[in-house]
């Protein structure tokens, strides 16, 4: 399954535009569509205005702890890429650094998001990785690009440099933003042990391969099966196996869930609703795309099960957030089904004594496809209550124990 399959798919993306006579312009665009393939259109912000006729960036990544600046450059010129390349690519590094001192002296505040039609406050206290992707639009293959960084010029936060074609491939296989994290931080470390080009994105995944044993940091806590594990499921990402996996589609089904997020927003009438709906979207934005599969999987057949039941629950925990999810399928009207998810969001709560709770209500399959969220991070039921132990029975139990966060 390729790029354009998997955004024909999904709902709610971007119609990438093809007709655009300027070629700079055009490949901007690209670019800022291929980050919506990893990130979803909510993370996205292109060409965000720092001031009126002055942009911060030509595209800017906002994901949860996370923002990621891109420059980009193309070639126009039937130069040889040797003499292109040591202007284009510097002038790309000096506007990158711009962005990262406008940053550092507190110029920037906010910025637009378009889809949720609301400001997002930037925090730079908040914002624990600044990362940088100077993405060059060319034809030449397996090009030197280390040696032309002027010393003076060294990007002032951790970077990695890209052919567009590159860029192109590693979206393609890392449709997630954690995937896509991962390999930015491997991308970045691997060029200390081997030389890296541009347009040759596919060498550099096979070096990667090579080299993983070296690149995930080691945990003295981790089973040697579960690091093995682990690294199954990163080569199958690199080499694109798991895009071929017969039961990849299952995973759309949590894309479709972080899309529509912002299904409502019309009824939305301020903006900490529009809030909640982007910090549904940022957690679900979290699963790497082997724990949306699985997911997904179980999705599917609570849904089939619900249609016959009239009721099905699945709930699991993202551990490095921290976060709890309780999915529920019934076959109530809308009304009524919101009234049993604030009831059992509430129960969750209680049971599993962790007040960060998202819950998704749908129909079993085959009554359409409508979701409603909810949102708590703040302890809904009566403090020193008891809740009876059968009706704690309704949701199911959990492998391990939940840390506490109340």
């Amino acid at each position: 399954m390729n790029i354009a399959e998997i955004m024909n798919i999904r709902f709610d993306s971007t119609k990438h535009n093809l007709k655009i006579s300027d070629l700079a312009k055009a490949n901007e665009q690209f670019v800022q569509w291929l980050t919506e393939v990893v990130f979803i259109r909510d993370f996205i912000y292109r060409n965000p205005p720092l001031v009126p006729g002055k942009e911060f960036s030509d595209a800017l990544i906002i994901f949860f702890d996370t923002a990621i600046i891109i420059q980009m450059k193309t070639k126009q010129t039937k130069k040889d890429i040797d003499q292109w390349l040591p202007k284009n690519l510097n002038d790309a590094i000096r506007q990158l650094n711009g962005s990262y001192r406008m940053i550092k002296q507190d110029l920037v505040k906010r910025f637009h998001n378009e889809l949720l039609g609301i400001d997002i406050e930037f925090d730079k206290d908040k914002i624990k990785n600044i990362y940088g992707i100077v993405v060059l639009a060319i034809d030449e293959n397996k090009v030197s690009y280390e040696k032309m960084i002027q010393k003076n010029n060294i990007p002032k936060i951790q970077t990695i440099i890209l052919s567009q074609n590159d860029l192109n491939l590693i979206c393609q296989r890392m449709t997630t933003a954690i995937d896509f994290l991962n390999y930015f931080e491997f991308r970045h470390d691997l060029i200390k042990l081997v030389e890296l080009f541009l347009n040759d994105e596919e060498t550099t995944m096979k070096n990667m391969i090579d080299q993983l044993k070296y690149l995930i940091p080691k945990d003295k806590n981790i089973s040697q099966e579960k690091s093995q594990k682990t690294i199954d499921i990163i080569k199958s990402s690199l080499t694109g196996d798991i895009l071929s996996r017969s039961d990849f589609q299952y995973g759309l089904l949590v894309d479709d869930m972080i899309a529509r997020a912002h299904d409502l927003d019309e009824c939305y009438k301020n903006i900490e609703d529009k809030n909640k709906a982007l910090k549904i979207a940022e957690c679900l934005g979290c699963l790497t795309r082997d724990r949306r599969i699985a997911i997904g999987k179980k999705l599917y057949e609570k849904a089939i099960q619900a249609k016959e039941t009239g009721l099905e629950i699945f709930v699991h925990l993202q551990r490095p957030i921290r976060q709890l999810y309780i999915y529920i399928y019934t076959n109530k009207d809308r009304a009524s089904r919101k009234e049993l998810g604030e009831m059992l969001t509430s129960i969750a709560q209680y049971k599993y004594d962790n007040i960060n709770v998202i819950t998704i209500i749908t129909e079993p399959i085959g009554l359409g496809r409508s979701y409603d969220y909810i949102l708590t991070e703040e302890r809904l039921y009566k403090e020193g209550i008891i809740i009876p132990e059968e009706i704690l029975k309704i949701l199911p139990e959990l492998n391990g124990e939940l840390i506490k966060k109340i």
